[in-house]
């Protein structure tokens, strides 16, 4: 069964991702994937989740896909259990996916039954398609992303931030444009969509 946990700020639920692994007893290693942030002035939101990692008992190892060869990527990710990609600009991470075929790679983790923990950028990027995002991320950062088409595990699109600070009336005015369109699901920071019994259900208030 895959094994998600979506969420749009880990740090305000990493209560309810302990309790969502609590039976899960493989070694508790995670791939960190802060690439998102590499284009953001403030990345405190980062430090933060790996912080919250480090204290549900986690062993941490960053791997910034930006800096590294395919084979080193892939050979990162296969080797730990859990894989976390966290926040930032959706557009300069999908970029980065893409130049490196990591699209492939993820696919084929959740495939493995392994865990897959996304916070904001991190869970925008399994929906088919990212353009939603664009009024909350600048797309322009992302010169070389030539389709806004995403990696596609799930079948709906993440709305992160929803009714937060500084976010808010951006978060709204998406939600607002696209509940009609599409299957939007939006999420504030103290929400997580997780997999279970075959299907997506969120949790949190």
């Amino acid at each position: 069964m895959k094994s998600l946990f979506l969420s749009s700020y880990f740090t305000e639920v990493k209560d309810l991702f302990v309790d969502y692994i609590k039976d899960n007893t493989k070694e508790r290693t995670v791939t960190f994937i802060p690439t998102a942030a590499n284009p953001e002035e403030l990345k405190f939101f980062v430090d933060s989740d790996m912080d919250q990692l480090l204290k549900c008992g986690f062993k941490v190892e960053v791997l910034d896909i930006s800096l590294h060869t395919e084979i080193l990527i892939e050979k990162q990710i296969n080797k730990n259990e859990f894989l976390f990609i966290s926040g930032g600009n959706t557009f300069y991470l999908l970029q980065e996916i893409k130049r490196k075929n990591v699209d492939r790679i993820i696919k084929d983790f959740i495939d493995d039954h392994k865990t897959y923990i996304g916070s904001s950028a991190g869970s925008v990027i399994l929906s088919k398609n990212i353009s939603y995002i664009d009024r909350m991320d600048d797309k322009t950062i992302a010169k070389e992303l030539h389709n806004n088409d995403s990696i596609g595990i799930i079948d709906f699109c993440i709305l992160p931030h929803y009714k937060c600070e500084p976010f808010k009336k951006v978060a709204d005015e998406i939600y607002e444009e696209y509940m009609k369109k599409t299957d939007i699901r939006a999420l504030t920071n103290n929400q997580a969509i997780i997999y279970v019994n075959d299907g997506f259900i969120t949790i949190g208030d």
